[in-house]
């Protein structure tokens, strides 16, 4: 297992032990709408609000750039997110390449629960961990990579959710995720 795939669990774990201490249930069915664009040169400067913050280190800097959200979560929990709303990176990977990352959390889109991370981690495939609270999460690790474009601005997803959750919670049921994340 790489330093990458540890940093990866272990953040995911740490999110999913503080969302095991929070008391909000999910809905059955959101709209996740943002709360304010991220238009502003302060607003699309700003760091992941949520979510491990596991990109590797390397020799270049993160590069913050607008994201534009097209994503659809359906089976259990059937919730859209739709809009310009939280944080676009171009993050240094091992090999020195730059790669995509993504992270929107509630304040983002208020129905989405704790936050949504879209990480690249290697040749153009990429991994999402859902964190939606109560201990309860969604991630395609061990299934489907969501395709990351060659200029790495691009995630598209159309794909089965696996769930992860604590010891003391159950998920709840199957989950699908397709669209886009696209950081210009």
């Amino acid at each position: 297992m790489s330093n990458q795939q540890r940093a990866i669990i272990l953040g995911l774990a740490v999110v999913m032990v503080v969302s095991a201490c929070g008391s909000s249930t999910p809905g059955v069915a959101a709209t996740l709408t943002p709360t304010a664009p991220t238009a502003s040169p302060a607003a699309a400067q700003r760091t992941p609000s949520s979510g491990p913050s596991a990109a590797p280190s390397g020799g270049a800097s993160p590069r913050h750039l607008h994201a534009t959200v097209d994503l659809v979560f359906s089976g259990w929990r059937a919730a859209a997110a739709k809009g310009t709303a939280g944080a676009c990176l171009l993050t240094p990977l091992p090999d020195g390449s730059q790669g995509f990352l993504f992270n929107a959390s509630s304040s983002d889109y208020p129905a989405l629960g704790t936050g949504v991370m879209i990480q690249e981690v290697a040749g153009h495939a990429a991994i999402l961990n859902w964190f939606i609270g109560s201990g309860i999460g969604y991630t395609n690790r061990g299934g489907a990579a969501i395709t990351v474009s060659t200029d790495h601005l691009t995630a598209t997803l159309d794909l089965d959710l696996l769930p992860v959750h604590s010891q003391a919670t159950v998920a709840p049921g199957p989950e699908h995720a397709k669209g886009t994340v696209t950081c210009a």
